[in-house]
């Protein structure tokens, strides 16, 4: 039987999509709806997404267990490239800590 903790991880990643929606529109001085199915942006919903399986496996599973380092160094590979590769930036460093933030604290309140 799957924890109910996994059904907040997409749950992460709808907040932070909106987030990023709304940040733009504010910015924009008009509602951006495009914004929500683009990637790039504050915050990362890349790294929202990861954070909270991440977490999620560790409070479900353990942090000695196997499928917590595999989630957790997949999370890893996930957040560097959200900062891009050849020269590409797609993320700043704080809209990936802004969405790690967000993924994390999705799941540890979900768990409360």
């Amino acid at each position: 039987m799957v924890s109910t903790l996994y059904w907040y991880v997409p749950l992460a990643w709808l907040i932070t999509q909106s987030l990023k929606t709304t940040i733009d529109s504010v910015h924009a001085k008009r509602f951006l709806w495009r914004s929500f199915f683009q990637p790039g942006g504050m915050p990362s919903s890349h790294s929202a997404l990861v954070s909270s399986l991440v977490t999620a496996v560790g409070f479900t599973e353990g942090l000695e267990s196997t499928l917590f380092i595999v989630t957790l160094v997949f999370a890893l590979i996930v957040m560097y490239d959200a900062f891009g590769h050849h020269n590409i930036k797609r993320h700043t460093p704080w809209q990936v800590v802004a969405g790690t933030l967000i993924g994390i604290a999705t799941i540890v309140l979900a768990a409360r």
